[in-house]
């Protein structure tokens, strides 16, 4: 079992058979290609799930207490390990070691990405190392590895995490069960041997996710006309502003693209007149100073009009999750207090 929450935001623990993680692991191979007798190095806390296909093909794992960017470098080099897997903001945190330059990465075929999409200069800088990175998808109910976008798309399908692999299943529906068309969003829902049966004496989350064979993942995605496929967001990130729907990762990846902003979270909050309106916390970059005023111009130069954040908040650090992501619930209780301060 996987603690957790379910893909609805309940409490739940999601029942993971072992032959569903050994299928999983098997068909992992064909995605990462060339598994036998590779290295890795992981971060903390390490999933039951992560390890399996690399095990399973006779590779090993290095694991440490935390992460610590100076000894994460060290032991790429060190072990000569072939793939490492994070979340942007890891793979930020190394890039930015005064080490990474001279560190010999020679060895590493790839760098496998989740969690949120990878920001294009950030690709840039671990290609420019000579190391590849490949973004994906998983779920704690379903498995890691369920679509991928090989390295050589990672540019051209920026944002993307690539397409289906050949043992699952996707739908993208509206809220009324229906098919939506190429580059329309809806929630995601996928079907496969490795989805979760349900989760452990919750029958209220079971039957919220599981819905005539196909498990709802509770993340808005859209396809494209070549069928790469693309996170929205979390369905309940979402917020509603003068009856707009509001994703709050499309905005952040606008103000991330302001060369002053080096981090940014986006909430919803009570608004008298719209209803909700958008809040952002913004960490700015070392030596980089920005205003409220030149965000939200920025915003309003990319974004629809209610789209554009009504208040920005700036903040030396972002709380994150043991994984690396954003703490989203630590950002909304931030929100609480923030917009009368």
């Amino acid at each position: 079992m996987r603690a957790g929450e379910s893909a609805r935001g309940l409490p739940g623990r999601s029942i993971r058979p072992r032959r569903a993680q050994n299928l999983g692991a098997r068909l992992a191979a064909p995605a990462l290609e060339k598994l036998p007798g590779r290295r890795r190095v992981h971060r903390p806390r390490l999933p039951q799930k992560r390890p399996h296909p690399f095990l399973h093909h006779g590779g090993y794992t290095c694991l440490f207490k935390k992460f610590d960017p100076p000894a994460v470098l060290r032991a790429l080099e060190e072990e000569r390990c072939t793939i490492f897997m994070g979340v942007p903001t890891m793979l930020k945190m190394l890039a930015d070691e005064p080490y990474f330059e001279q560190a010999d990465l020679s060895q590493l075929l790839y760098v496998l990405v989740g969690g949120e999409p990878m920001p294009i200069p950030l690709i840039e800088r671990w290609h420019h190392k000579g190391v590849y990175v490949r973004q994906g998808y998983g779920m704690t109910e379903v498995g890691p590895n369920l679509t991928s976008l090989h390295h050589s798309d990672a540019v051209r399908k920026k944002g993307s995490i690539g397409r289906p692999n050949f043992y699952v299943q996707v739908r993208i529906v509206d809220g009324e069960g229906q098919d939506v068309a190429p580059g329309k969003p809806g929630e995601l829902l996928l079907r496969g041997p490795m989805v979760t049966p349900g989760y452990w004496r919750n029958p209220t989350a079971s039957a919220a996710a599981l819905r005539e064979g196909w498990f709802h993942t509770g993340d808005m995605a859209c396809m494209d006309e070549e069928q790469y496929l693309y996170i929205v967001d979390r369905i309940k990130n979402m917020f509603i502003s003068g009856g707009e729907n509001v994703y709050p990762a499309e905005v952040e990846r606008v103000l991330l693209q302001h060369p002053a902003v080096a981090e940014a979270a986006v909430v919803g909050v009570s608004d008298d007149k719209w209803g909700e309106v958008g809040l952002a916390f913004i960490v700015c970059k070392p030596g980089q100073h920005s205003t409220e005023a030149q965000l939200v111009e920025h915003c309003r130069a990319h974004l629809a009009r209610f789209k554009v954040p009504r208040y920005v908040r700036f903040t030396e650090t972002l709380p994150k999750t043991d994984s690396g992501k954003i703490d989203r619930k630590q950002v909304a209780a931030w929100a609480k207090t923030a917009v009368d301060a």
